[in-house]
Order: structure tokens, then sequence, then C-alpha cells
């Protein structure tokens, strides 16, 4: 997946002390986001993260990290459904398996549900129209 960036046409001049200077660079060093975006220190992504982040424009970053475990903890489940009816489906075809098979489904179910809830609670509900 690309990632497009967004071109920024504006110039922001910000007027620091010695002593401010140095502390934002050691703190745009710190931070792991910004330095691995742009391969080393990178003052203007570190203070455009921080500012943007502090008024609420930005996505916050933890949601996103969240959200992307939370795919793949998704995405895991599908495969593992995949590969239980293929075995009940080729090898197993006992009453047991498939009752084993219909827990399983229930407790994913309830599983989601709680994960839908827990999300709606932190982050609100934002229905799509389209589905």
């Amino acid at each position: 997946m690309i990632k497009k960036q967004r071109k920024k046409e504006f110039i922001l001049s910000l007027r620091v002390s010695k002593e401010e200077y140095d502390f934002l660079l050691a703190e745009a060093e710190k931070d792991f986001a910004t330095n691995m975006r742009a391969g080393g220190k990178n003052l203007s992504a570190y203070l455009r993260k921080i500012v943007l982040q502090r008024v609420g424009y930005q996505i916050d970053e933890k949601f996103q990290r969240e959200l992307k475990e939370l795919v793949y903890q998704i995405r895991k489940i599908g495969v593992n459904i995949n590969q239980a009816t293929k075995q009940l489906n080729t090898e197993y075809r006992t009453m047991e398996a498939a009752n084993r098979l219909e827990e399983s489904m229930e407790l994913v179910k309830i599983q989601l549900h709680e994960i839908r809830q827990e999300l709606k609670k932190q982050y609100g509900d934002h229905k799509d129209d389209e589905h």
C-alpha cells in the first residue's frame, strides 16, 4: 500500500531561544515515529506532529496502532475459520467437530460484539451508510 503524501505548501516561522531549540531537537531525536519516517531526526516533522496532535487535527497514533492490531487479529480469526471449515469438510466429518466449530463461531461472534462496543465507547458510533 503506497501512502499518499500531502503536499506541504506553506512555511511557518518560529523563533525560539537556544535552550528551547536544543530541547526540541533532543525531543525530536527521541520520537520514534518521526525518526522512522524520515530516517533520522526531523525537527520539522516532529513539531508538525506535536502541534497538530495537540489541537486535535491528526488521528491519534495510538488509535491507528490499535486499529491495525485489531485488523490483524480479525484476519487471523478468518484464517482459523477457513482452516476449521476445510477440516470439517474434508477430514473430520464428525458431529463432535461440527459442534466444536459452532461453539467457536459463537465465541467469535461474542468477542467481535464486545470489540465493537468498546470501539463505540472510545471513539463514538460512526455508522457507514453504504453498508
